[in-house]
């Protein structure tokens, strides 16, 4: 619940002083949304990777659970993996691949 608070509170705490920052430039109403509308998406893809992550978020859309097992990859490498992904990074991103549409992360 902490993790969650916190993005929160990072997210809040960006888009303020992006809010903040525009103001004092001329700049269009169009360069702003588009900023704030990235900004929304990131915040986006973290909450959706650490309900993900904390088991809250059940889905089955292949492009969140494909980004939740890349992230989830990275974490658990071990030193097996980091020399598959040196010498052979084909090799290891098609294991990735096979784990994904396996559902495994």
């Amino acid at each position: 619940m902490k993790e969650f608070i916190f993005y929160i509170v990072i997210g809040f705490i960006l888009t303020m002083v992006t809010i903040e920052t525009l103001k004092h430039h001329i700049l269009r109403k169009v360069i702003r949304s588009v900023v704030l509308l990235i900004i929304i998406i990131a915040i986006f893809i973290g909450m959706s990777g650490y309900l993900i992550e904390s088991k809250l978020l059940k889905t089955d859309n292949k492009w969140v659970i494909s980004g939740a097992a890349i992230f989830e990859k990275a974490k658990n490498l071990n030193k097996k993996d980091f020399i598959d992904f040196n010498l052979q990074p084909e090799k290891f991103i098609n294991k990735l691949e096979v784990d994904v549409a396996n559902g495994r992360r």
